[in-house]
Protein backbone atom coordinates (compact mmCIF):
# COMPACT_ATOMS: atom_id res chain seq x y z
CA UNK A 1 0.00 0.00 0.00
CA UNK A 2 1.12 3.46 -0.66
CA UNK A 3 2.67 5.21 1.94
CA UNK A 4 0.65 7.96 1.75
CA UNK A 5 -2.44 6.03 2.07
CA UNK A 6 -1.16 4.64 5.29
CA UNK A 7 -0.49 7.91 6.53
CA UNK A 8 -4.21 8.92 5.89
CA UNK A 9 -5.73 6.59 7.18
CA UNK A 10 -3.82 6.67 10.63
CA UNK A 11 -4.77 10.69 10.41
CA UNK A 12 -8.56 10.23 8.97
CA UNK A 13 -9.95 7.59 10.95
CA UNK A 14 -9.81 8.19 14.32
CA UNK A 15 -12.40 5.09 15.29
CA UNK A 16 -9.26 2.79 14.70
CA UNK A 17 -7.59 4.13 17.61
CA UNK A 18 -10.95 4.37 19.27
CA UNK A 19 -11.13 0.60 19.23
CA UNK A 20 -7.78 0.30 20.41
CA UNK A 21 -8.18 2.40 23.65
CA UNK A 22 -11.65 0.37 24.36
CA UNK A 23 -13.78 3.54 23.54
CA UNK A 24 -16.82 3.72 21.46
CA UNK A 25 -15.95 4.59 18.22
CA UNK A 26 -17.45 7.86 16.03
CA UNK A 27 -20.68 7.75 13.73
CA UNK A 28 -20.55 5.66 10.75
CA UNK A 29 -17.49 7.25 9.04
CA UNK A 30 -18.91 7.31 5.18
CA UNK A 31 -22.03 9.10 6.83
CA UNK A 32 -20.38 11.36 8.21
CA UNK A 33 -17.84 12.29 5.54
CA UNK A 34 -20.94 12.41 3.42
CA UNK A 35 -23.12 15.14 5.08
CA UNK A 36 -20.02 17.28 5.65
CA UNK A 37 -19.00 17.02 2.05
CA UNK A 38 -22.09 18.25 0.99
CA UNK A 39 -22.32 21.24 3.30
CA UNK A 40 -18.79 22.16 2.18
CA UNK A 41 -19.32 21.73 -1.45
CA UNK A 42 -22.62 23.66 -1.22
CA UNK A 43 -20.70 26.71 -0.14
CA UNK A 44 -17.80 25.81 -3.19
CA UNK A 45 -20.32 25.93 -5.10
CA UNK A 46 -21.75 29.10 -4.54
CA UNK A 47 -18.30 30.71 -4.72
CA UNK A 48 -18.18 29.40 -8.36
CA UNK A 49 -17.91 31.99 -10.95
CA UNK A 50 -17.93 29.92 -13.75
CA UNK A 51 -21.36 29.09 -15.59
CA UNK A 52 -22.18 25.43 -15.05
CA UNK A 53 -22.98 23.70 -18.33
CA UNK A 54 -23.68 20.10 -19.67
CA UNK A 55 -20.86 18.39 -18.50
CA UNK A 56 -19.30 20.79 -16.39
CA UNK A 57 -18.00 18.29 -13.19
CA UNK A 58 -16.32 14.90 -13.80
CA UNK A 59 -18.12 11.96 -12.13
CA UNK A 60 -14.96 11.29 -10.55
CA UNK A 61 -12.99 12.39 -7.53
CA UNK A 62 -9.65 14.22 -8.64
CA UNK A 63 -6.90 12.16 -7.21
CA UNK A 64 -3.95 13.00 -9.52
CA UNK A 65 -2.91 16.27 -7.30
CA UNK A 66 -2.87 15.15 -3.47
CA UNK A 67 -2.83 17.75 -0.54
CA UNK A 68 0.63 18.37 -0.12
CA UNK A 69 2.08 17.68 3.24
CA UNK A 70 3.01 21.72 4.41
CA UNK A 71 -0.61 22.20 3.84
CA UNK A 72 -2.10 19.16 5.47
CA UNK A 73 0.61 20.19 8.56
CA UNK A 74 -0.67 23.79 8.59
CA UNK A 75 -4.21 23.78 8.41
CA UNK A 76 -4.95 19.71 9.37
CA UNK A 77 -3.02 18.96 11.90
CA UNK A 78 -1.05 16.27 10.31
CA UNK A 79 2.46 15.41 11.67
CA UNK A 80 3.09 13.20 8.62
CA UNK A 81 6.05 13.88 6.09
CA UNK A 82 3.26 12.72 3.54
CA UNK A 83 0.81 13.81 0.90
CA UNK A 84 -3.04 13.26 1.60
CA UNK A 85 -5.19 11.73 -0.74
CA UNK A 86 -8.97 11.43 1.06
CA UNK A 87 -10.60 8.07 0.52
CA UNK A 88 -13.68 8.06 -1.33
CA UNK A 89 -15.82 5.59 0.70
CA UNK A 90 -18.11 4.55 -2.22
CA UNK A 91 -19.36 8.88 -2.41
CA UNK A 92 -19.15 9.92 -5.92
CA UNK A 93 -19.29 13.86 -7.15
CA UNK A 94 -22.98 14.03 -7.97
CA UNK A 95 -23.44 12.67 -4.43
CA UNK A 96 -22.14 15.28 -2.54
CA UNK A 97 -22.60 18.36 -5.06
CA UNK A 98 -26.25 17.36 -6.48
CA UNK A 99 -27.89 15.26 -3.69
CA UNK A 100 -31.10 16.23 -5.02
CA UNK A 101 -30.21 15.52 -8.57
CA UNK A 102 -31.55 18.59 -10.21
CA UNK A 103 -28.58 19.67 -11.98
CA UNK A 104 -27.32 15.33 -13.54
CA UNK A 105 -26.39 16.80 -16.88
CA UNK A 106 -23.89 18.43 -15.57
CA UNK A 107 -22.11 15.44 -14.66
CA UNK A 108 -20.43 12.85 -17.09
CA UNK A 109 -17.32 10.86 -17.59
CA UNK A 110 -14.49 12.14 -20.00
CA UNK A 111 -15.35 10.17 -22.62
CA UNK A 112 -19.31 11.92 -22.99
CA UNK A 113 -17.37 15.16 -22.58
CA UNK A 114 -15.58 14.69 -25.63
CA UNK A 115 -18.30 13.22 -27.45
CA UNK A 116 -20.41 16.17 -26.84
CA UNK A 117 -17.52 18.83 -27.63
CA UNK A 118 -17.16 17.27 -31.17
CA UNK A 119 -20.94 17.73 -31.63
CA UNK A 120 -20.51 21.24 -30.52
CA UNK A 121 -17.67 22.20 -32.37
CA UNK A 122 -19.30 20.51 -35.89
CA UNK A 123 -22.57 22.70 -35.33
CA UNK A 124 -20.33 25.47 -34.36
CA UNK A 125 -18.69 25.74 -37.23
CA UNK A 126 -21.85 24.58 -39.55
CA UNK A 127 -23.60 27.89 -38.06
CA UNK A 128 -25.85 25.99 -36.13
CA UNK A 129 -25.09 26.72 -32.69
CA UNK A 130 -24.09 30.55 -31.83
CA UNK A 131 -21.64 31.17 -29.85
CA UNK A 132 -20.92 33.24 -26.71
CA UNK A 133 -19.85 37.42 -27.69
CA UNK A 134 -17.77 38.99 -25.47
CA UNK A 135 -17.23 43.29 -25.40
CA UNK A 136 -13.87 42.85 -26.47
CA UNK A 137 -12.99 39.40 -27.95
CA UNK A 138 -14.07 37.24 -30.64
CA UNK A 139 -17.73 35.22 -30.96
CA UNK A 140 -16.46 32.24 -28.75
CA UNK A 141 -17.84 28.25 -27.90
CA UNK A 142 -16.28 26.81 -24.43
CA UNK A 143 -16.37 23.73 -22.59
CA UNK A 144 -15.35 23.81 -19.04
CA UNK A 145 -14.61 20.58 -17.46
CA UNK A 146 -14.37 20.87 -13.16
CA UNK A 147 -12.09 18.14 -11.09
CA UNK A 148 -12.93 18.30 -7.79
CA UNK A 149 -11.13 16.24 -5.08
CA UNK A 150 -12.69 14.31 -2.14
CA UNK A 151 -11.98 16.57 0.87
CA UNK A 152 -9.67 15.49 3.63
CA UNK A 153 -11.40 16.57 6.72
CA UNK A 154 -9.38 16.95 10.18
CA UNK A 155 -10.23 14.98 13.16
CA UNK A 156 -12.99 16.80 14.50
CA UNK A 157 -14.38 17.67 10.82
CA UNK A 158 -13.79 21.27 11.62
CA UNK A 159 -11.00 22.12 8.78
CA UNK A 160 -11.14 20.53 5.19
CA UNK A 161 -9.04 21.03 2.43
CA UNK A 162 -9.59 20.38 -1.57
CA UNK A 163 -7.38 20.67 -4.52
CA UNK A 164 -9.68 22.06 -7.39
CA UNK A 165 -9.26 22.24 -11.48
CA UNK A 166 -10.92 23.91 -14.48
CA UNK A 167 -9.87 23.09 -17.80
CA UNK A 168 -11.26 24.76 -20.54
CA UNK A 169 -11.79 24.59 -24.55
CA UNK A 170 -12.53 26.84 -26.70
CA UNK A 171 -12.76 27.85 -30.26
CA UNK A 172 -13.48 31.33 -31.77
CA UNK A 173 -15.17 32.75 -34.43
CA UNK A 174 -13.47 36.79 -36.31
CA UNK A 175 -14.48 38.51 -39.21
CA UNK A 176 -13.90 37.32 -42.75
CA UNK A 177 -11.44 40.34 -42.71
CA UNK A 178 -9.56 39.19 -39.85
CA UNK A 179 -9.59 35.49 -41.02
CA UNK A 180 -7.36 37.16 -44.67
CA UNK A 181 -4.98 38.74 -42.16
CA UNK A 182 -4.24 35.65 -40.03
CA UNK A 183 -5.23 32.11 -42.65
CA UNK A 184 -2.96 29.95 -40.67
CA UNK A 185 -5.31 30.74 -37.92
CA UNK A 186 -8.50 30.92 -39.56
CA UNK A 187 -10.57 29.39 -41.86
CA UNK A 188 -12.22 31.44 -44.94
CA UNK A 189 -15.67 31.53 -42.95
CA UNK A 190 -13.73 32.83 -39.71
CA UNK A 191 -13.27 30.18 -37.67
CA UNK A 192 -10.43 29.36 -35.58
CA UNK A 193 -8.06 26.18 -37.14
CA UNK A 194 -7.37 24.88 -33.72
CA UNK A 195 -8.56 24.30 -29.98
CA UNK A 196 -7.48 26.66 -27.55
CA UNK A 197 -6.87 24.93 -23.72
CA UNK A 198 -6.84 27.00 -20.78
CA UNK A 199 -6.80 25.78 -17.38
CA UNK A 200 -5.94 26.67 -13.98
CA UNK A 201 -5.60 24.69 -10.12
CA UNK A 202 -6.24 25.56 -7.00
CA UNK A 203 -5.88 24.06 -3.21
CA UNK A 204 -8.18 25.65 -1.16
CA UNK A 205 -8.53 25.48 2.97
CA UNK A 206 -11.75 25.90 4.99
CA UNK A 207 -12.75 26.04 8.37
CA UNK A 208 -16.07 25.84 9.63
CA UNK A 209 -17.74 28.82 12.06
CA UNK A 210 -20.86 28.99 13.96
CA UNK A 211 -21.90 25.81 11.72
CA UNK A 212 -21.34 27.46 8.28
CA UNK A 213 -17.85 26.22 6.15
CA UNK A 214 -15.68 29.17 5.32
CA UNK A 215 -12.81 29.75 2.90
CA UNK A 216 -9.47 30.66 5.25
CA UNK A 217 -6.47 30.27 2.33
CA UNK A 218 -6.27 29.78 -1.74
CA UNK A 219 -3.07 28.89 -3.91
CA UNK A 220 -2.98 28.97 -7.35
CA UNK A 221 -0.79 25.33 -7.62
CA UNK A 222 -0.67 25.75 -11.67
CA UNK A 223 -2.29 27.77 -14.47
CA UNK A 224 -1.78 26.70 -18.92
CA UNK A 225 -2.98 28.23 -21.58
Amino acid sequence: MPIRLVLLICLLVPSLAAAREGRRPPEDWAARTKREATGLFRVVLAEMKRRQQPCFFDTRWETGRPVSAGIAKKFLGSNMEADLVAPHLGIGTQDVLDPEKAISASFCEKDEAERQWKQQMEAFREGRLPGEISRHGPEQLAMTRTELSMPVFDRAFTTAVIVLGYHTVSLQKVSPERAKESPRSFDEKGYSRRQFPEGFGYTQAYRKRRGTWVRIFEHEDWSAN
